[in-house]
């Protein structure tokens, strides 16, 4: 499952939707760029809905946002969520994105 902001970008409204959930997915995405990460998390994490995050990283700010919320023991994996279109530019991303993760001591599997 994705939390997307094209899917609902009010973050009340989507925490709200969490709540009717009927079945709970077993694993969310969330892109760290977007606003509200913290709260999502948090509720994702809840035990009344206990669903696995997946942080969404689209480049080396998202990377140092997840540091700082020193959260990478609970999470699941990181998603590479780079949108370069070439190959080289891709490839300084996610190096970028490897550089902060590791120095931050986060080993997770990555998508």
């Amino acid at each position: 499952m994705s939390k997307g902001a094209w899917i609902e970008s009010d973050v009340g409204r989507m925490l709200a939707c969490t709540e009717s959930w009927c079945e709970t997915p077993d694993c969310a995405s969330v892109n760290l760029a977007e606003l509200g990460v913290p709260m999502v998390m948090e509720r994702l994490w809840q035990h009344d809905v206990g669903v696995d995050v997946e942080a969404g990283l689209a480049n080396m700010a998202d990377a140092d946002r997840l540091t700082a919320l020193r959260v990478g023991s609970r999470i699941l994996r990181v998603l590479d969520a780079m949108e370069q279109q070439s190959e080289i530019k891709a490839m300084a991303v996610g190096d970028g994105i490897e550089t902060v993760l590791a120095r931050a001591g986060l080993r997770r599997p990555v998508l």
